[in-house]
């Protein structure tokens, strides 16, 4: 039998086909690369040029990166977006599998009656089993790229999801780093506090001698010992804050209390705030910030949709064939004259849709524009946040200057003081009043290295850490 009859039907329905369709190339969409309309300069901070690395390891603390070393392997949240990467990479699979041919095995067996009433059916009536078996194959010619269109979305796909990955670990150390840099404060303050209430107890301790001796009043030792018990009142407020950040942390890095507290104990380094920042120009955001590079690859994502969703409205083609047999008695199914195949294509057109193709091509479209919108809206948005905590780390930074100057002057003053108390020139109260202010200013110290951390973190996620998190 020959195939010449199959084979120009084949092509029939390619030539029917190419007339019907044209190119489905989507419309272009506006060129989405941004222009940096602002600019931080290099005085502001430090270097121009971005470091990649782990910026967390620039407060050169133990404790933080143990703790994020944790968190990377036991956080429920990175461990979710590292899995939705593997189902993102197993849809690809399932999109680029549709491009190659598909084959079937087929088996069968079954029961047949043929009707009397048909040409010589009442020579060939009666029940009649049929077997068969065989393998059919099948492939659709991309011939307006929508198989493509379908891969290139399920790529960029794979790249959302990494890049949600590395947002998520993004997300997960700013805050255990705002964390940590909370208890630090809090333990800054309780260090000051308690330097302060030991020399308010030896000062009490001083006044009931002296009181003994005749040499003060009964007013001046209750204003002593007043001092101590408010100083001793403000203590379980601190601690409450250390306890809370302690279990915010184990909550954090998905670890045990008691993890938590050997690491960041009293007497654990305390690191440092790092001053120089390698904050580069503004469009090193751009690669180094995972929310960017996320906001620019679902652009294309949609885009990729575009194409598959202009490929809808042309026809689809494809060519068929199948080899088998069939007998009506088992034993036969495998001999040569129960052998059957077939070669063929087929032709699916749209003819009437009622718009609903056109409809849903238009409304991809906008979802293109709507998503390059929100690309560059979200790149203003972090260029506006960049400059917002460098201003406030400056500001911080000036602050923490005059604290420090402030507390110097504080600590002459409380010598003084004593000194003229010890040589009957001032009261106590005078004394009192100077160590008031000077714990005041110390408390207010550790608060401002408190800010100075946490806005300096703020900053390094701003312009993408000066860092790029890894495929892992």
């Amino acid at each position: 039998m020959s195939g010449r009859p199959a084979w120009r039907a084949v092509a029939g329905i390619c030539a029917l086909a190419s007339m019907l369709g044209c190119g489905a190339t989507p419309p272009p969409i506006e060129s989405i690369e941004p222009r940096a309309t602002v600019a931080w300069r290099e005085e502001l901070l430090g270097a121009s040029a971005t470091t990649p690395g782990a910026w967390w390891r620039e407060f050169q603390d133990p404790a933080l990166d143990a703790l994020v070393e944790l968190a990377f392997a036991s956080s429920p949240s990175v461990g979710a977006a590292r899995l939705r990467v593997e189902v993102a990479r197993e849809e690809r699979r399932v999109a680029a599998g549709a491009r190659q041919v598909q084959a079937d095995l087929t088996a069968g067996a079954a029961l047949q009656q043929t009707s009397e009433n048909r040409p010589g059916g009442a020579f060939l009536g009666g029940v009649d089993p049929l077997y068969s078996g065989g393998v059919e194959f099948s492939w659709e010619i991309d011939a307006w790229g929508r198989l493509d269109a379908e891969v290139a979305a399920a790529d960029e796909a794979v790249e959302l999801a990494i890049e949600l990955r590395r947002m998520a670990a993004d997300a997960l150390v700013a805050e255990l780093a705002r964390e940590r840099a909370l208890l630090r404060g809090a333990q800054g303050e309780l260090r000051a506090l308690d330097a302060g209430l030991a020399l308010l107890e030896d000062a009490l301790a001083l006044e009931r001698a002296r009181l003994s001796g005749g040499l003060t009043t009964e007013l001046d030792a209750a204003r002593a010992e007043a001092e101590v018990l408010a100083a001793k009142a403000s203590r379980p407020t601190i601690l409450a804050r250390i306890d809370a950040s302690r279990h915010r942390l184990a909550g954090l890095a998905a670890c045990e209390m008691q993890v938590v507290a050997q690491l960041v104990a009293d007497d654990a380094p305390a690191g440092v705030v790092p001053l120089a920042l390698a904050l580069g120009a503004p469009l090193d955001t751009l690669e180094n910030r995972a929310d960017l590079r996320r906001a620019r690859r679902e652009v294309i994502r949609q885009t990729a949709l575009l194409g598959v969703a202009e490929a809808e409205t042309k026809p689809r083609l494809s060519i068929a064939a199948a080899l088998g047999a069939q007998a009506d008695d088992l034993g036969e199914l495998a001999d040569a004259s129960s052998r059957t195949w077939s070669l063929g294509g087929a032709l699916l057109a749209p003819l009437f849709t009622g718009d609903r193709l056109e409809a849903a091509r238009d409304a991809q479209l906008a979802r293109a524009e709507a998503a390059a919108e929100d690309w560059r809206a979200a790149v203003v948005a972090a260029w506006t946040e960049v400059e917002a905590a460098i201003v406030e780390l400056r500001r911080e930074r000036e602050r923490e200057t005059a604290l420090v100057a402030q507390a110097e002057v504080e600590s002459r003053a409380l010598v003084l003081a004593r000194d003229r108390h010890e040589n009957g020139l001032v009261d106590y109260f005078e004394v009192l009043a100077a160590r008031r202010s000077l714990v005041f200013v110390e408390q207010e110290l550790a608060r401002s290295r408190t800010q100075l951390a946490l806005k300096t973190v703020a900053l390094l996620r701003a312009v993408g850490g000066q860092w790029r998190a890894n495929d892992e």
